[in-house]
């Protein structure tokens, strides 16, 4: 049988970017599985209470989540790797990720700009954040295949 493709959304702590978009991926249902995590994630953290707040508001659930820092087995499983911005694209290179399967979110979506990082900010930061995911998402559910 045919190996579902993952897709992999990588931030810094793997507690606000990369699992809402995460998240909100898998609100498309689309056969493409997603997943994240964290180049200097501590394994174990529940998502923020702001990142939860702010999928919850688009219908997502964030509420189970548990961070994990990036491994070369995560790496290995990921068919595509979606990273939160140029910098964190780059430290994954540096550190041994495959080129053909590492691109900024914005490369994959044509939607310019990194995802700028909400940590310790406001709810409205969280929820501004959540959305710029989402159109981000939107467009790569449709290029990704199946779902709406």
């Amino acid at each position: 049988r045919e190996r579902t493709m993952t897709i992999l959304f990588v931030c810094t702590g793997n507690t606000c970017r990369s699992p809402m978009a995460m998240a909100l991926f898998r609100l498309k249902g689309t056969d493409v599985k997603a997943e994240s995590a964290g180049i200097f994630a501590q394994n174990g953290q529940l998502a923020s209470a702001e990142a939860v707040i702010a999928c919850q508001k688009l219908g997502a659930d964030l509420s189970g989540h548990k961070s994990r820092r990036i491994t070369p087995e995560i790496i290995a499983d990921a068919d595509i790797i979606a990273a939160m911005t140029a910098s964190h694209k780059f430290q994954l290179l540096l550190n041994g990720c495959p080129q053909e399967k590492i691109f900024t979110l914005s490369e994959l979506t044509d939607i310019p700009g990194d995802i700028p990082d909400p940590f310790g900010q406001s709810q409205e930061i969280y929820d501004q954040t959540a959305r710029i995911l989402l159109k981000h998402i939107d467009v790569l559910a449709l290029k990704l295949g199946g779902g709406a």
